[in-house]
């Protein structure tokens, strides 16, 4: 069985067809007994769109339980530090998003890497002056 796409222009494009093309695949897979697997050369490219939003969630979340794992076991068990590092942590990979959202950057395969990134840069940044903070026995004025 054979179908043909409309003209695709952009992201947003391909991936209403690829959907629309499994949408198709399981009603012909229903009324046929056999198995039915939409196929296109871009499909192997915008398959990961439509996943992309779960996979960041997944990701980050990860990320963030990781930080506070380590953090918490490199800042000698001290649960304070390690819960003001990954709230740290937290709100700069917010803010991250936040301006992704204001300079209209969608989520891809960069971003979420870029976003994987900051989420390390700030770990390093926040542990440091976290750890410093709590080793410190001067007195503040």
């Amino acid at each position: 069985f054979m179908t043909y796409h409309t003209t695709c222009r952009n992201s947003s494009d391909f991936i209403d067809a690829y959907r629309q093309a499994r949408n198709l695949s399981e009603l012909i897979k229903q009324n046929v007994n056999g198995n039915v697997y939409p196929y296109s050369v871009f499909y192997v490219y915008y398959e990961m769109y439509v996943t992309m939003v779960n996979q960041v969630a997944i990701n980050l979340s990860v990320c963030i339980f990781a930080v506070f794992i380590v953090s918490f076991v490199l800042l000698n068990f001290n649960f304070m530090s390690s819960v003001i590092t990954t709230t740290t942590v937290l709100m700069i990979t917010v803010n991250v998003l936040g301006m992704m959202y204001l300079l209209n950057i969608n989520i891809n395969p960069v971003s979420l890497v870029n976003l994987v990134m900051s989420v390390g840069i700030s770990v390093e940044f926040s542990s440091h002056i976290t750890r410093s903070f709590s080793l410190c026995v001067d007195t503040t004025a």
